[in-house]
């Protein structure tokens, strides 16, 4: 019986793409854990804002204040975009890791899913450090310390994320070339 190219490379691959399919599922499970918990902090944040409510109106305190508006921003940014990550490796999660999906589908929702989950954290990380700003208005911090709060949580996840990644997209370069040897 002859087998065609791609019926010889389904046979000659599948205990490979057995192992990308258990890979695959464990990174999307792991990351929309880590989506679920920022999501929830994000959510939470929206509810608890900085400075509190006016006793009398309701109204928060620094409402008018432009950190507030930075606040409001990144939360919602942070709350949306950890979101669409669960979304995105939830339908990792849910295909049905066919061959073909392998090449275009599968990397790209992975590559997606990762990037809302990095901007989600980097804008949650922002939310947090905002909360300093009633402390700066107030003269009890100075600028250089804002300006480098809000730039941490994005180096932090440039130099967390980004190499780890880096090493994962090369070991599934890898991979295929060393099992066909």
């Amino acid at each position: 019986m002859k087998l065609t190219a791609e019926g010889y490379f389904i046979t000659a691959n599948s205990e490979l793409r057995n192992l990308a399919k258990e890979w695959l599922k464990t990174t999307a499970e792991g990351c929309s854990v880590v989506a679920v918990l920022i999501a929830t902090v994000a959510f939470a944040a929206a509810y608890t804002v900085p400075g509190g409510p006016n006793q009398s109106t309701g109204v928060p305190v620094l409402v008018n204040k432009p950190f507030f508006v930075v606040f409001t921003v990144t939360d919602v940014l942070s709350l949306t975009f950890a979101l669409t990550s669960v979304v995105t490796f939830l339908s990792i999660l849910t295909s049905p890791f066919r061959f073909k999906d392998f090449k275009h589908t599968l990397p790209n929702k992975l590559m997606v899913g990762f990037a809302f989950l990095f901007l989600c954290g980097n804008d949650d990380g922002s939310v947090w450090s905002n909360n300093h700003s009633d402390d700066l208005q107030q003269g009890k911090l100075d600028k250089n310390y804002s300006i480098c709060s809000l730039l941490y949580p994005s180096w932090h996840l440039c130099t967390i994320l980004f190499p780890s990644l880096y090493i994962t997209i090369k070991d599934l370069q890898l991979a295929p070339e060393n099992s066909l040897h």
